[in-house]
């Protein structure tokens, strides 16, 4: 410990430590080094916390760089393990089973910080709020944060249960503002779980954006997998809480996707009485845009409603991608599009489990398979009506992510523009 809390306050590095073997430091209070320091485990050192006290706090102007080492145990309102308000660059870094009361379980990024995880895992970190819950594993709000071959896994947004229950945003990441960018990375298995009602009261907690939740932020992501999310809605006596994007929750912003796949992510009211679960692939909603290039969308569930839905005056453009096998428990749409949204494709499959509600606006060599109901306008040419693209299950196909390749008799082949 001592080691530790020498090496941050000299600044410079970086710093390495003597450990022949795996060595576990308890602190027993934050670190806030005053200088740029680096800080490098050698793969050897584990940083947790004694009395789930936070374990680091990087001030502004200040760049801490941490290197081949695990934090955990850490715990605050605000940033388990690691607060940032000025540059933080973690590398080959494990932050695991840290707490906030607040948000961000694992990483909190303040205004005009930035944050940088290279080869990072974010896993089994809890948010759980008095008044809400958001960003399980981060907390990012007016930041610039880079997200590369690093994981986000098994994190947890959790309202706390009241008479009216809690809200629970972003399970694995909440982005306000500011800008994001993730490359060939995964964010998997998270939950944004809203907190139970109590007596006769008609609602509960709700949860929005089970991988994912942004507000207003700018993002992209890249060759990356947002699988196996889900959002939670609380239960009541008289009713359930309302649950939205198990995989991605946009409330503003601008998102784009290439080469990532979004799949089996879900969306569940947790019944009382009624069940409100919608869009468990991705929800937009409102005033927010999205643009997904090469990418498959697919086996996304809902209780109530919708794998994808697009509404409140969003736009969202589709460009040779693959939409397939979303579905939901009850007999609605598995897509939907409001009238006050746009939404236009190209060079997409369109191969759902259920049918589709609103209207689109083609850009000519879609598959739109049979039981397709939502009206097409735009340029049809190229476009296949009623056709089943005869896709083979999500499997690695040799890109950076999982897809569905079609079979050799699959009619969506050679269809593209020749041109």
């Amino acid at each position: 410990e001592q080691g530790i809390i020498q090496a941050a306050a000299a600044g410079g590095g970086p710093h390495g430590f003597d450990c022949d073997a795996p060595t576990t430091v308890v602190v027993r209070a934050e670190i806030a080094p005053l200088y740029d320091v680096m800080l490098d485990g050698e793969g050897k050192l584990s940083i947790e916390s004694a009395g789930w006290e936070r374990l680091f706090f990087v001030r502004a102007g200040v760049t801490l760089e941490l290197a081949r080492l695990e934090l955990s145990k850490g715990s605050a309102d605000d940033g388990g393990a690691l607060y940032n308000e000025g540059r933080a660059k973690l590398i080959d870094v494990r932050i695991a089973n840290n707490q906030a009361s607040e948000r961000g379980g694992g990483v909190y990024s303040a205004p005009g910080s930035e944050l940088i995880l290279e080869g990072v895992t974010v896993a089994d970190n809890v948010a759980s709020g008095t008044g809400e819950a958001a960003g399980g594993g981060l907390y990012l709000v007016d930041a610039t944060t880079f997200i590369r071959n690093s994981v986000v896994e098994t994190n947890v947004a959790r309202g706390r249960s009241a008479r009216s229950g809690r809200r629970a945003r972003g399970g694995g990441l909440f982005v306000s503002g500011g800008a994001l960018y993730v490359e060939d990375s995964r964010i998997a298995s998270n939950s944004a779980i809203g907190g139970d009602g109590s007596g006769d009261v008609e609602t509960a907690g709700y949860a929005r954006g089970g991988g994912l939740h942004l507000i207003d932020a700018t993002a992209l992501i890249t060759r990356s997998a947002v699988s196996g999310n889900q959002s939670l809605g609380g239960y009541a006596y008289r009713g359930g809480g309302f649950a939205s994007g198990g995989g991605i929750h946009l409330d503003g912003g601008a998102l784009s996707i290439d080469s990532t796949t979004i799949s089996g992510n879900v969306a569940d009211g947790v019944s009382g009485p009624w069940e409100a679960g919608t869009a468990g692939g991705l929800m937009m909603y409102p005033d927010s845009s999205v643009v997904a290039l090469n990418t498959t969308i697919s086996g996304n569930r809902a209780d109530f409603s919708e794998g994808i839905h697009v509404g409140g005056q969003a736009s969202a453009a589709f460009y040779s991608c693959t939409i397939a096998f979303n579905s939901t428990d009850e007999s609605r749409s598995s897509l939907r599009f409001d009238s006050d949204s746009d939404a236009t494709f190209s060079h997409t499959i369109i191969a759902n489990a259920g049918r589709c509600s609103g209207s689109l606006r083609s850009l000519g060599h879609n598959l739109f398979a049979p039981n397709f109901a939502c009206s097409i306008g735009g340029d049809a040419a190229g476009d296949l009506l009623d056709v089943d693209p005869r896709l083979q299950p999500l499997a690695d196909n040799g890109g950076p992510t999982q897809t569905h390749a079609p079979l050799e008799a699959s009619p969506a082949l050679e269809a593209g523009d020749p041109a």
